[in-house]
């Protein structure tokens, strides 16, 4: 697992922005990639199901894409790369408020916003239970959230299965089916993330509504989960 000065935090966020740019993953070269991020983005557009008057967040918009998607509601993106958000910023434009933000330290009123997306972000942060504890915050009560994260533990055996079978070599470019790193937990993954740990970091504040397995659920290497702010939550 890795480990990250919190005083270096932001530099080093930086350049894993840079390395693994969201924006090459959904327009990635290999098409099974391309279909996962597909599959992630409608589940996600499914269980936010916007209508015009809400108010909805992004948390780790990254550069823009999930955003783009969405047709109705005042939309808001947050990121804390400056890298992905010029990315967003151009791909959106005046369509969506788009800023800086950490996702421990919300820029937003409590009790301000209908519905919240964060997708892929969750085990990229130093403090999770700070993140559900703002995205607690700023919904109003009985408002929506959504997440994807990892299943990692099921995503480690899953390829290193399809290594040991030669399956990897098929699927993945040149070279790539060979490589140790690729069998171990995301070098940008601060947390080993699963299921189990999402539901205890929402004890007491969220009610989980729904779940689903991407890209099937029989093969769940992420869940994207529909959370319920309770409305009798202090």
């Amino acid at each position: 697992m890795v480990q990250v000065d919190e005083k270096k935090f932001l530099e080093w966020n930086e350049t894993m922005s840079r390395k693994h740019n969201p924006d090459f993953h959904h327009n990635h070269p290999n098409p099974m990639m391309r279909f996962l991020e597909r599959r992630r983005t409608n589940s996600i557009l499914r269980y936010v199901d916007p209508v015009d008057s809400d108010r909805i967040l992004d948390v780790g918009c990254g550069a823009g894409n999930m955003l783009e998607r969405f047709r109705r509601g005042h939309l808001y993106g947050v990121d804390i790369s400056n890298f992905v958000l010029e990315q967003a910023k151009r791909r959106l434009g005046d369509r969506v408020v788009i800023q800086r933000g950490n996702a421990e330290n919300l820029p937003f009123r409590s009790e301000s916003l209908d519905k919240i997306f964060c997708s892929e972000v969750i085990e990229h942060t130093l403090h999770p239970e700070k993140v559900v504890g703002e995205i607690f915050r700023v919904l109003k009560k009985g408002g929506l959230c959504v997440m994807s994260f990892p299943n990692e533990r099921f995503s480690i055996a899953l390829k290193k299965l399809l290594r040991k079978s030669g399956i990897a070599r098929l699927i993945l470019p040149p070279g790539k089916g060979e490589e140790s790193n690729l069998y171990d937990v995301h070098e940008w993954h601060l947390h080993c993330f699963h299921l189990g740990l999402l539901r205890e970091l929402i004890a007491g504040k969220f009610e989980l509504t729904a779940k689903c397995g991407n890209p099937f659920s029989i093969l769940p290497v992420k869940w994207i989960v529909r959370l319920k702010k309770s409305r009798s939550a202090l």
